[in-house]
């Protein structure tokens, strides 16, 4: 939209007020012309209409604002974070190191954390060229180049900021939890409010759409929390929200969610409600691997020996997928499955390549035949048995000919050694897909700036984490989530507080 576009945008709004303001005196001035007609007397002089209807420039001025702004705030802060996950809470830091007060709300009861673990720590290479590479490449070049630069250009800096605040980086991995717990007390100390059980409802915006605040819910009831210089949204994704998980891929709504119990889609419709675009949303996925019996107890089984060299079928006994595809591919290729439902079928070789946690290994299903397999697993045994034995005939010969799986002769890839299935005990893992983030949503630029469906900047308004798209196009690197939150928090949180406040 033009700047010319915008004001007469501006002066229509205004325009449009002033007339519900002097609309009765308006028709009080009618009234009085029509009955000078009926009764034939003379009609007041113009000068004495406009004496009559003029209202004050300050009643005109108040009646402007009260449909886009509150009577009074109720609390304040340059930067207002929505959000306390490891995007909000980088942003809280962020902010408040350049000199920004801060207000974060967050809607749970407890900090937010992410399900995905976070990779030890590697000695950083010269560059970041390779993951610059591997983003693209991996996300099928629909992703945006300029987001993908701004988290490999800030990534070393980010691990930098997370050690001197006491993170540690453990090999192979660790858990978030203890990471969230240090960024919640390093944005405290450095004067952060972080308000919980507090939900962000809607934004607060004037005539031009400049975000100026958001109206929250708490213990206080509603509030209206100004934001001086600007609102940063990381609400994280909508893997708890059925409606737009169906959406964005039919069926997605049945599969189980495993991500944040915020996870709502708040965010989302708050910045589409000024008419943020949206990227990537086709590319929701769920995650292949989980044990059914995740349901019931809530914590989460998830195993995937087709990365060495198991096949998958369903519960008629044949496969439906292409192995060798990435967790969320075969995710989508279960949905169209029988209750969601696949076995991932191997032997004693693959187990042990596989080198399964401990907690799975209850859940595992074992026998010295596949028909015997096969019947523990109520899969007809002929009919698997037939699947196994085409299947070991296309690793003899090197072609898959029904699905075209990747077949290596020797394990010089960890993720797809594969080799024949014929060395007993034989097992089965019952599996499906589940939602562990959506890794799309709100379209921004490389400032971290919300955009809207015409290309233009929401003013005062930034996104960070899971709530934005346009990172990783079609398919997700493991564990860049996290680093996208944190990241891209940092960024959001680093330009909000740049901008003059607007009062």
């Amino acid at each position: 939209m033009s700047s010319d576009e915008k004001e007469q945008k501006r002066i229509s709004r205004r325009e449009f007020v002033k007339g519900a303001a002097v609309g009765a005196a308006g028709v009080a001035a009618a009234g009085v012309l029509a009955s000078c007609a009926q009764e034939a007397t003379p009609c007041p002089t113009p000068e004495v209409i406009k004496e009559t209807v003029e209202v004050p420039v300050e009643v005109i001025k108040e009646v402007e604002l009260k449909p886009w702004l509150p009577d009074k705030w109720d609390k304040e802060a340059d930067v207002v974070v929505v959000g306390a996950g490891g995007a909000g809470l980088c942003a809280a830091i962020e902010a408040a190191d350049a000199g920004a007060s801060v207000i974060v709300l967050e809607k749970t009861s407890s900090l937010l954390t992410s399900s995905t673990a976070v990779r030890g720590e590697t000695k950083s290479p010269p560059s970041m060229k390779e993951p610059f590479e591997d983003f693209m490449k991996i996300g099928e070049n629909v992703n945006d180049p300029e987001l993908v630069r701004t988290y490999t250009d800030n990534a070393l800096d980010t691990v930098n900021l997370l050690k001197s605040l006491g993170v540690k980086y453990e090999d192979p991995f660790t858990t978030p939890t203890a990471m969230v717990t240090i960024l919640a007390e390093a944005a405290e100390a450095k004067g952060a409010q972080i308000l919980l059980d507090t939900s962000a409802e809607r934004l607060v915006v004037d005539y031009e759409d400049q975000v100026l605040g958001i109206t929250s819910l708490g213990g206080g009831g509603k509030q209206f929390v100004k934001a001086r210089k600007g609102v940063v949204i990381c609400t994280g994704g909508f893997g708890r929200n059925p409606a737009l998980l169906e959406q964005s891929r039919r069926g997605l709504s049945k599969v189980l969610p495993f991500c944040g119990l915020g996870h709502n889609g708040d965010g989302h419709n708050m910045a589409w409600s000024l008419g943020a675009g949206s990227r990537d949303m086709q590319y929701v996925m769920p995650t292949f691997g989980t044990h059914p019996q995740s349901a019931i107890t809530g914590v989460r089984v998830n195993q995937t020996f087709y990365f060495s060299g198991a096949i998958i079928v369903n519960r008629g006994g044949k496969r439906f997928v292409n192995e060798s595809y990435s967790y969320k591919l075969v995710g989508v290729a279960a949905l169209g499955q029988t209750d969601g439902i696949g076995f991932q079928i191997f032997d004693q070789k693959i187990f042990d390549a596989a080198n399964p946690r401990g907690a799975t290994l209850e859940l595992l299903v074992k026998a010295d035949t596949i028909e015997e397999l096969a019947s523990k697993i109520n899969v007809p045994p002929e009919t698997l048995k037939d699947t196994l034995d085409k299947y070991n005939s296309y690793v003899d010969a090197g072609l898959d000919l029904e699905f075209g799986r990747i077949f290596f002769k020797e394990y010089d890839d960890p993720l797809k050694p594969i080799v024949k299935i014929n060395t007993p005990p034989f097992y089965a893992f019952e599996s499906m897909g589940v939602i562990l983030g959506t890794y799309c949503g709100i379209t921004i630029n490389k400032d971290l700036q919300v955009i809207n469906v015409y290309g233009e900047v929401i003013p005062r308004l930034y996104a960070a984490g899971e709530v934005v798209g346009g990172v990783h196009g079609v398919n997700y690197i493991s564990g860049t989530a996290v680093g996208k939150a944190l990241i891209f928090g940092r960024v959001a949180g680093k330009n909000a507080a740049a901008l003059a406040p607007w009062a």
